[in-house]
């Protein structure tokens, strides 16, 4: 009877620790199979991330070609585009508005001279706001200057007209004097254009 106790024992013991031994196998395969799962929710999330990173690769080379051939036409336009963005921003006005501005005004040439008197990117009319803004005609080239002036005759025009823009932008290029009707529209235009490549 001892003996049949003993080996009672020994198989209730066998039992449990096989009893355990399994839980804890089970226990584990669960945690494996949590793992996998979060490593493929993980991979899933990782292979996102690298397509948006390989499509802002194209987006990059792209816009890096652009630049290359903007900058083969306009060998200032990142400066002026940086000067631009700035300052627009401190006169309240859009930085695409500004570059359609420059590009009607002077095609973003740093040097351009109308046949009446007026000067650089903006086309700064000398003889007309020389006193008003005391103008340092040794820098009507300077590009920040240039830009800075322009706004500034711009916003007196814009503040004049009550906020209307085509008003305003009529009269940067015609003053009072002239009517320049197509003007306005070609700004508008040529904003529309910046304004699409810009979004």
């Amino acid at each position: 009877m001892k003996i049949n106790n003993k080996v009672f024992i020994l198989v209730s013991v066998l039992l449990f620790l096989s009893i355990l031994s399994n839980y804890f196998i089970i226990k584990k395969g669960f945690q494996i199979e949590a793992q996998r799962k979060a490593l493929l929710k993980e991979k899933a999330e990782l292979t996102k991330e690298l397509v948006k990173y390989r499509n802002l690769m194209k987006d990059y080379e792209l816009y890096k070609f652009k630049a290359m051939a903007l900058k083969s036409k306009y060998p200032n336009f990142d400066k002026i585009a940086s000067i631009v963005y700035k300052k627009s921003k401190d006169y309240g006005f859009k930085p695409e508005l500004i570059l359609a501005l420059i590009k009607v005004e002077s095609d973003f040439n740093q040097y351009a001279i109308s046949p009446a008197g007026a000067y650089g990117l903006m086309q700064i009319n000398y003889n007309v706001w020389k006193d008003y803004y005391k103008i340092d005609p040794n820098k009507l080239f300077d590009i920040e200057y240039n830009i800075d002036l322009g706004l500034k005759i711009l916003k007196h025009y814009y503040d004049q007209a009550g906020g209307d823009l085509d008003l305003a932008l009529f009269r940067y290029n015609n003053g009072y004097l002239y009517k320049n009707k197509s003007y306005v529209k070609k700004v508008v235009l040529t904003y529309a254009k910046f304004g699409r490549t810009s979004s």
